[in-house]
């Protein structure tokens, strides 16, 4: 099974070929990485997504409150990452047409694991890049969200799951400059009632971790920001040993980490590589 190249359009049989090879070689093999929100979790997930061995597949968790959520069991098309437009440019119609038909179905009778199951198919037919799903070791997902642990954990009882935690001081401070600048302007700082807000998610979520650690010990990795700080590369080897059994070349390493760029949303830092800046950014506040 080959894919065509980004220029040429996916035939139904080949997006036909390729769901198949996803579904019994790479389906079961899942890894969910998962931290509060201002803890680091995208740059972390970025550079594991970045191996080889694992399929990334950015789908928006939005999803997840579609079901974990009370009154919220509808999944629409709009909540996909990937504008749906994107697939009727790079996969043939008629397979598009059915790949949505399916969607509604599936959230009709609240089929979740269907559900994600199709988004993350049609995100491996546009960028698997012409590799089969047995050329990878895992498929895996990203989220700030502390819902619907326990419904992927039911939907796939093979899934693994990394927690990203950090220093509350920072994750609540950065939370809440975030929040009011959000609503009353770039110059705002942050107020006695946002920090209070963010120090309890942070502490809701620490417990939600706390407690998953305890129940799927073997299941579940722990991975401190400040660690992946201080020492990017053996964070990430450790994650790779967790995820696919291997560690990775270090010349891939290398590569990953120097490719990494970051983008303060509170300040105008702009770095590549793994940077500390983050760390000693809340230490005088």
């Amino acid at each position: 099974m080959t894919m065509p190249a980004a220029s040429v359009l996916v035939s139904s049989d080949q997006a036909n070929d390729m769901e198949k090879d996803f579904r019994e070689n790479l389906l079961e093999k899942f890894f969910f990485m998962v931290g509060p929100a201002r803890a680091g979790t995208t740059a972390i997930s970025r550079v594991t997504g970045a191996n080889p061995r694992i399929f990334y597949a950015k789908i928006k968790m939005g999803l997840l409150g579609h079901w974990a959520g009370p009154g919220r069991d509808k999944h629409s098309l709009d909540d996909l990452r990937i504008p749906i437009d994107r697939f009727y440019e790079n996969i043939e119609a008629s397979w598009v047409d059915d790949l949505k038909a399916r969607l509604d179905a599936a959230c009709e009778r609240k089929d979740f694991r269907e559900t994600l199951t199709l988004n993350a198919i049609g995100q491996f037919i546009l960028f698997s890049e012409g590799q089969s799903a047995r050329d990878f070791d895992l498929w895996m997902m990203k989220s700030n969200s502390d819902l619907g642990w326990q419904l992927l954990k039911d939907s796939f009882p093979e899934a693994r799951f990394c927690f990203i935690v950090r220093n509350p001081h920072s994750t609540v401070l950065s939370q809440a400059i975030r929040v009011d600048r959000r609503k009353n302007g770039a110059e705002a700082e942050h107020t006695f009632v946002s920090i209070a807000r963010a120090s309890r998610y942070w502490r809701h979520f620490a417990g939600q971790v706390l407690e998953w650690l305890a129940r799927f010990p073997k299941d579940t990795i722990l991975v401190r920001y400040e660690n992946f700080i201080d020492d990017p590369d053996l964070e990430i080897q450790r994650i790779s040993e967790f995820t696919t059994g291997r560690k990775l070349d270090e010349s891939i390493l290398k590569q990953i980490l120097g490719e990494l760029k970051g983008v303060s949303t509170n300040t105008k830092e702009v770095y590549a590589g793994v940077s500390s800046a983050s760390l000693n950014r809340w230490a005088s506040k």
